[in-house]
């Protein structure tokens, strides 16, 4: 029995071990839109922070960018970008975000079909 319960504890820190080596931090800056006021990167910030897995948030008026650091494994481009919406504040991936690929956004009805240019 005592055998059994070592190999069932042996088994299960393997499996957070793994779960936890495939986490991986990601970093994007989003361009916000409707940032007008100096509370607005205060609001943007309490929605960034409230999506499950992301870890810091820096928000700057002047810029009208979000630098936010998550957890792939738990979250994504999108939900940062529907929390931001929510919070009337729609978003997008910045542009060297885009460029760089660090992380991609695909928006199907903005793709134009085949052969049309």
């Amino acid at each position: 029995m005592k055998m059994m319960s070592l190999a069932i504890s042996t088994f299960a820190l393997v499996i957070v071990l793994i779960g936890s080596v495939q986490a991986a931090d990601k970093a994007v800056t989003l361009k916000v839109d409707n940032m007008t006021c100096a509370s607005c990167p205060y609001m943007v910030t309490t929605a960034l922070k409230k999506v499950d897995g992301v870890k810091n948030v820096e928000v700057s008026l002047q810029t009208s960018l979000a630098k936010v650091i998550f957890d792939d494994s738990k979250t994504n481009v999108e939900a940062l970008r529907n929390a931001t919406f929510d919070a009337g504040f729609p978003s997008e991936l910045n542009v060297e975000d885009a460029r760089s690929k660090t992380v991609t956004k695909t928006d199907p009805a903005k793709k134009e079909p085949r052969g049309s240019n």
